[in-house]
């Protein structure tokens, strides 16, 4: 436990390179709408993630709400992963 939260603190650190997705507050509610817009991708996309466990909800289904601290673990994840494959 303690070190997956160690991990978790890391790639929190990482985000100073991500200045938008940085000041997101980590105790903001996000929707599915909110993460599409702020990364580039549909909004069903997002969805797909929630209903497949890739983005952590605070709703187990339906209108998926995401803790903003939940979402910047995502998305520096996602990222890294993005361009991993585009090497």
């Amino acid at each position: 436990m303690f070190l997956e939260f160690t991990k978790e603190v890391q790639e929190l650190d990482e985000l100073k390179n991500f200045p938008i997705i940085a000041a997101i507050d980590d105790e903001i509610i996000l929707t599915t709408k909110n993460i599409s817009n702020l990364i580039g991708v549909h909004e069903e996309t997002v969805r797909r993630w929630c209903r497949s466990g890739y983005v952590k909800t605070l709703s187990p289904f339906g209108a998926y709400k995401i803790l903003g601290r939940d979402f910047k673990i995502f998305a520096l994840q996602w990222y890294m992963n993005k361009n991993r494959k585009h090497r």
